[in-house]
C-alpha cells in the first residue's frame, strides 16, 4: 500500500514539474512582478510594507511539563484512554495495560519530536544567513538571500 501511494505521489510530482517547465520564465517573473535580477528595491520595500517581514513567528514560551501534558490531551490519546478504561472495566487487564503503554510511548515520542522541532526553528531564527548558493539539480541553480532580524 505504501508503494502504491509513493508511486502516486511521484507521478503527481513529475506532472507538477512538467507543468512548471512548460511555463516560460518571463511569464513567471511577470506574474511575480519581478525580473531576472530579482526584486527592485522599491518593490521589495512595497512588499515589506504590505506583507511584512519574512520571519518565523515566535512561539509562546511554554514549559516542558505543560508540553508533555499536552501530549495526553489530544483526541487520539483521549480515545485510547477511554479504550483502556473499558478494557480494565471489562476485566481484560493485559489489554488495558498494553493500551496505557501505547499512550505513554506515543506521548513520549511526540514530545521528543516536538522539542526537536522547536530547537530547529530556534536555530533557524538565530542563524546568521546572508546569501547561499543553492543547487537543487545540475540544471537548477539559484541564489537565496536572507536578512534576519533577531
Amino acid at each position: 500500500m505504501r508503494t502504491a501511494q509513493a508511486s502516486r505521489d511521484r507521478t503527481k510530482l513529475e506532472a507538477s514539474v512538467d507543468l512548471l517547465e512548460a511555463v516560460p520564465p518571463e511569464r513567471v517573473l511577470a506574474e511575480l512582478h519581478s525580473g531576472a535580477g530579482g526584486l527592485s528595491s522599491r518593490e521589495a520595500a512595497r512588499r515589506l510594507l504590505v506583507v511584512g517581514p519574512n520571519e518565523l513567528e515566535s512561539r509562546t514560551r511554554r514549559t516542558w511539563p505543560s508540553d508533555l501534558a499536552a501530549q495526553f490531551t489530544h483526541p487520539l490519546a483521549l480515545l485510547l484512554m477511554a479504550a483502556a478504561i473499558l478494557a480494565f472495566a471489562g476485566g481484560i487487564i493485559v489489554l488495558g495495560w498494553a493500551i496505557v503503554a501505547v499512550i505513554v510511548l506515543n506521548a513520549g515520542l511526540a514530545f521528543a519530536q516536538e522539542q526537536q522541532a522547536v530547537r530547529a526553528v530556534e536555530a533557524l531564527r538565530h542563524a546568521d544567513l546572508r546569501c547561499s548558493s543553492l543547487t537543487l539539480a545540475p540544471e537548477l541553480r539559484g541564489l537565496r538571500c536572507f536578512t534576519w532580524s533577531p
